[in-house]
């Protein structure tokens, strides 16, 4: 694989990876690759940080987080790269680690807020975002029990 690998995310189906690579050591790009190592394909093409990659319950999107808007953000796109869409808008914000339920209606994520990281959830189109910690220390890497009732 090209340059250092981070954040590696498992399809539902358990055959393939998303990964965030830095070929470049400079530009970090989500890529999706074969267990086995073999198809190796880029998906993002930005300058700057695309990171987090996390398969949706059915393998045909990608939520990940960007900074191609100023800021890191929340976006998600078809598990091919194409069709991108930024899902939070928070000004000046900082929205990091989606993680989708495994009933694939809400992505769940770390948004920093009164100087804290802080979990929140939206609906997978981005609507209805809402926070549901309150913590002075940090929230972050949200992850879903398996009945998508519960975030640890």
């Amino acid at each position: 694989m090209p340059g250092p690998a981070d954040y590696v995310a498992w399809s539902p189906t358990g055959n393939k990876l998303a990964v965030s690579l830095t070929p470049d050591h400079i530009n970090t790009e989500i890529y999706t690759v074969n267990v086995n190592g073999s198809d190796l394909k880029q998906l993002t093409f930005t300058d700057g940080i695309n990171t987090s990659p996390s398969f949706s319950p059915h393998g045909r999107r990608i939520a990940f987080v960007s900074n191609m808007g100023g800021s890191p953000q929340i976006y998600v796109m078809n598990a091919n790269g194409g069709d991108i869409h930024r899902l939070t808008y928070s000004e000046g914000g900082y929205n990091t680690s989606p993680a989708w339920s495994p009933n694939g209606k809400k992505i769940a994520f770390s948004s920093f807020i009164n100087g804290a990281l802080e979990i929140c959830i939206m609906n997978t189109d981005g609507s209805d975002e809402r926070q549901i910690t309150d913590t002075p220390y940090s929230a972050n890497h949200p992850a879903w029990t398996r009945d998508s009732r519960i975030i640890s």
